[in-house]
Parts: structure tokens; sequence; C-alpha cells
């Protein structure tokens, strides 16, 4: 099940759309902490939402659906 960070991030995202835990925690609200952003990428990964690439500093996310489609 979705928070409310993550319904609003995937309602205005597009397929195929790159960004980073640093993008995903501005979009959604800056006073979100780093942990809270890893934990929700993590979900959403694991639910095929998105898809991460790379380690490190050079990971960046992938979106595989949206909740418009």
């Amino acid at each position: 099940m979705l928070n409310e960070r993550q319904r609003r991030f995937l309602e205005k995202a597009e397929i195929g759309g790159r960004f980073t835990s640093q993008d995903y925690g501005s979009r959604v609200g800056g006073d979100v902490s780093g942990k809270t952003v890893r934990n929700d990428l993590a979900e959403l990964t694991r639910a095929g939402w998105i898809e991460r690439f790379g380690s490190s500093r050079s990971t960046y996310y992938e979106v595989r659906q949206t909740l418009t489609d």
C-alpha cells in the first residue's frame, strides 16, 4: 500500500522518467529525512513501480508505472 508521499510522487511522474533519491525528497517535500526517502524508494522498487540502476553515489531510478496508467 502506498503512503501519501509515494502516491503524490507517482501522480506526477512520467513512465521512463529518471530521478535520484535527492530528486524524490525534493518532490515529496523538503523536510523528509534521508532514511524515509530510502525506505520509500525501496518499497516502490520492491512493488515494481520504479527500477533502481547503479550503486552508491551513481544510483538513479526510473519510473516503470504511474498512478495514471
